[in-house]
C-alpha cells in the first residue's frame, strides 16, 4: 500500500490549483512541474506502474 502524500501536499478547497502548484515548488526548491514528477519518483512517493 503506497504511503500517504505529506500534508502540504493536500490543498484547502479555496486554493486554486496554479496556486497550490506554485507552492509546492517553492517549497521544494523546484523550478516546474517536471521537477516536481521527478522528485516524485526519486522521493518513491509515485511508483512506476509497469
Amino acid at each position: 500500500m503506497p504511503k500517504p502524500p505529506p500534508r502540504w501536499l493536500c490543498p484547502p478547497a479555496s486554493v486554486p490549483a496554479k496556486t497550490h502548484v506554485s507552492r509546492i515548488l517553492s517549497k521544494l526548491g523546484l523550478r516546474d512541474r517536471t521537477q516536481i514528477v521527478v522528485a516524485a519518483y526519486e522521493s518513491e512517493l509515485v511508483v512506476d506502474g509497469s
